[in-house]
């Protein structure tokens, strides 16, 4: 006897999704990209610590989500800034880990060395770099749109 058939939705849904979520972390890493590229200047962390979020689940379960807050202020052309942002796709982790890191890594006071967008030095980030997920994200999305592509083609291939 032959496979099961699978329903045709099913490649067309996988592979939607995987599709946004490559476009998704697609403009993460053009935007890490770009700012390697940034400018940089000096500036000093004015405070870090570890933040709770905490996030309703499915059956009303309550998942903690840690994210490390990094205050900074630096000063480019004469001007001050101050920004939060330490990565370009930097999110809440529901292991508190990497948030603790780098709470330890940015103590107050330490000078850090900040990438600035040279058009609107309000934007900057300390870490130009995407998170390992982004790039995991993009790997997987691509080998699960081949898959959901093939199981297309085989669909085809049998009703031809």
């Amino acid at each position: 006897m032959g496979m099961r058939r699978i329903p045709l939705a099913f490649p067309i849904v996988v592979g939607t999704i995987w599709g946004i979520l490559i476009v998704y972390a697609s403009i993460a890493l053009a935007r890490a990209a770009a700012a390697s590229g940034w400018p940089t200047t000096q500036g000093i962390v004015l405070g870090s610590s570890l933040e709770t979020e905490e996030e309703i689940r499915v059956r009303r379960q309550v998942v903690d989500f840690y994210k490390a807050e990094v205050m900074y202020t630096y000063t480019v052309n004469g001007k001050d800034f101050t920004s939060d942002k330490v990565g370009i796709d930097r999110r809440a982790q529901a292991r508190p880990d990497e948030a603790r890191h780098l709470v330890a890594d940015y103590p107050p006071g330490k000078l850090v060395l900040v990438h600035y967008n040279p058009a609107n030095p309000a934007d900057a980030v300390l870490e130009p770099n995407v998170s390992s997920e982004t790039t995991a994200i993009v790997g997987s999305g691509i080998a699960l749109i081949v898959v959901a592509m093939l199981m297309i083609l085989m669909r085809g291939l049998r009703w031809s």
